[in-house]
């Protein structure tokens, strides 16, 4: 968070959506979460140049939410995820 900017940043964010944390796969009539990487960086989605591992994972969780219409998360890799 940001001086005087209560709203920047991801956690922020998370909080003010209110939204669980997903630390494995997950399936509901809609997803409503957030999986925090501890691997990669912000351009992990597209580009594997921080971490191929994230990236994979990025990817695979974003195309079964795709997938499912939103009612699915699939988590493979927990390596690269923080799980507490």
């Amino acid at each position: 968070m940001a001086a005087g900017a209560p709203l920047s940043g991801t956690e922020p964010l998370i909080r003010a959506l209110n939204l669980s944390t997903l630390t494995a796969t997950s399936q509901a009539a809609a997803i409503r979460g957030a999986v925090r990487f501890t691997a990669g960086d912000h351009g992990s989605l597209l580009s594997p140049a921080a971490s191929l591992a994230a990236t994979t994972e990025m990817q695979t969780q974003m195309a079964s939410m795709i997938v499912s219409n939103g009612q699915a998360v699939q988590v493979t890799n927990t390596a690269v995820i923080r799980t507490q």
